[in-house]
């Protein structure tokens, strides 16, 4: 009878290889790509809450 472990073997380190590369690529793309647009959403929403801040404080005084 002739084994198939080495198949299977082969079979299974490609499967793990290809979740750590799907994982590595979404972590990459998560990090790079998405956290710089999100940051930029907040930033532009922190500017437009100083700005009214600063138009509510004036109005004050």
């Amino acid at each position: 009878s002739v084994s198939i472990t080495p198949k299977t073997g082969k079979k299974l380190d490609r499967v793990i290889t290809l979740i750590l590369g799907v994982s590595l690529t979404y972590f990459v793309v998560d990090k790079f790509v998405l956290e710089p647009a999100r940051d930029a959403v907040k930033l532009d929403a922190v500017r437009a809450e100083g700005v009214e801040q600063g138009r509510s404080e004036d109005l004050q005084t």
